[in-house]
C-alpha cells in the first residue's frame, strides 16, 4: 500500500509539473502563479524591445554599403584620362620655351606672352586633374603640392587664395575643395579673396569681394539636386559638387551674402 500511495503521490507531482506552464487552461495551475500574462511568448518580440531592430538594420545597411563595390565615377575617369594625356605635351612645350629663351635676342613681348600662356595652361591642367579626376578613398596628397598648384593657377590673376591645412590630406577632400573653388570663382569675376581652412573636423571656405555676381539658381543646385537651373560647361562644377558630397557621405552648408560666401562640409 505504501508503494501504491507513493506512486499516486509522484504521479500527482509529475502531473502538476507538466502543467505548470498552462496558465489559462487549468484552474489548479493558476493557484500559485498569479501572473497577469504568460511568462513565455514564443515566436514574438515584446513591443517594448522593438526599438532595438532599427540600429541593427542600420548596421546591416552600413555593412552592405562597405561590402558592395563603389560604382565607378565615369566623369572623374574621363577627366583623369584627358588631363593625363594633356599634361605631358604641355610640359614639353614649356620646356621648349625655356630653351628658346636661353638663345640671345629671344626675349621679347611675343615670347613673354607664350611663356605666360604655357605656364597658365600647365597650372590649370594640374588643377583640373585634381578637381575633375578620379580620387580613391585611400589616396593622399601633400599640402605643398596643393599650394603649389593654387599659386601657379592664381599667379597674375584677380583672385587670391589662402590655404591653411595639415601637411597630409585625403585626395578626395582636396578634390571637393577644388570643385568648390571653381564654384566660388563664378561669383568673383571682378576679383576677390578665398580663404580655405581645415579644422579638426570640417573644411570651411570663405569668399569675399567688394563686388560679387551671384546666381541664386546655381547655388541652389549645391544643396538641392532637383533645383532647376540652366547649366553650361562653365558651371558643370555645380552639378559635380552634390554628387561628390553624396559619395563622401558629407553635408554641405552654404551662406550667401552681398559681399561674402561661406561654405563648409
Amino acid at each position: 500500500m505504501r508503494e501504491i500511495g507513493a506512486q499516486i503521490h509522484l504521479s500527482e507531482v509529475d502531473h502538476h509539473l507538466a502543467r505548470m506552464f498552462e496558465i489559462h487552461s487549468d484552474a489548479v495551475a493558476n493557484r500559485r502563479l498569479h501572473l497577469p500574462q504568460p511568462p513565455i511568448r514564443p515566436r514574438r518580440m515584446p513591443h517594448q524591445h522593438a526599438r532595438f531592430q532599427n540600429p541593427c538594420h542600420l548596421r546591416l545597411a552600413l555593412l552592405k554599403e562597405r561590402l558592395v563595390p563603389e560604382k565607378p565615377d565615369l566623369a572623374a575617369l574621363v577627366g583623369s584620362r584627358i588631363c593625363h594625356d594633356l599634361i605631358s605635351p604641355i610640359g614639353a612645350i614649356g620646356n621648349g620655351v625655356e630653351l628658346m629663351l636661353m638663345e640671345p635676342g629671344s626675349k621679347g613681348p611675343e615670347m613673354a606672352l607664350i611663356t605666360e600662356s604655357v605656364a597658365h595652361a600647365n597650372a590649370r591642367i594640374r588643377f583640373f586633374r585634381i578637381a575633375f579626376g578620379a580620387a580613391g578613398p585611400d589616396q593622399r596628397i601633400g599640402r605643398n603640392e596643393v599650394t603649389a598648384v593654387i599659386s601657379d593657377m592664381t599667379h597674375g590673376g584677380r583672385v587670391t587664395i589662402d590655404w591653411i591645412s595639415p601637411a597630409d590630406l585625403p585626395r578626395r577632400d582636396v578634390k571637393l575643395v577644388f570643385l568648390l573653388i571653381l564654384c566660388l570663382e563664378t561669383a568673383l569675376p571682378y576679383g576677390g579673396r578665398i580663404a580655405i581652412d581645415r579644422s579638426d573636423t570640417r573644411w570651411s571656405l570663405q569668399a569675399s569681394a567688394a563686388k560679387m555676381k551671384l546666381d541664386p539658381g546655381l547655388w541652389e543646385c549645391l544643396i538641392n539636386a532637383a533645383a532647376p537651373a540652366e547649366i553650361g560647361p562653365a558651371q558643370v562644377q555645380f552639378l559635380l559638387v552634390p554628387e561628390e558630397i553624396s559619395r563622401q557621405h558629407r553635408r554641405l552648408t552654404t551662406e550667401l551674402a552681398e559681399n561674402r560666401i561661406s561654405l563648409s562640409f
